[in-house]
């Protein structure tokens, strides 16, 4: 799996460190409120909102440059709105090495 890294941030920045800094302070600020919404509706089992949790932070996997956990979320969206989570593990533990990446910036 490929490590978290802000490539995608960089290059769509530029050379402009304000833009850069304001992305990943909205990063900072979105993701935690996602993954707990996320962990809640999952405790609740709703699962077609937690698909839809699932469907915003596939992005950011994405914007991390996760490209394979981006992929597993996509798969595990799809499972979630048919009240199947095989690919729950899998998921999760790519959302924690999100998360522990966002927290360290």
């Amino acid at each position: 799996m490929k490590s978290p890294n802000l490539t995608y941030i960089d290059n769509l920045a530029g050379d402009d460190k304000k833009f850069r800094s304001q992305f990943i302070a909205i990063l900072k600020k979105e993701l935690p409120l996602e993954v707990e919404l996320y962990r809640r509706y999952m405790e609740q089992e709703q699962w077609k909102s937690a698909a839809e949790s699932v469907h915003k932070m596939k992005h950011k996997l994405g914007i991390a440059g996760m490209d394979d956990a981006y992929e597993i979320a996509i798969l595990y969206e799809e499972e979630l709105k048919v009240c199947t989570k095989t690919s729950q593990i899998a998921f999760e533990r790519e959302l924690n090495r999100l998360s522990d990446f966002v927290n360290d910036l």
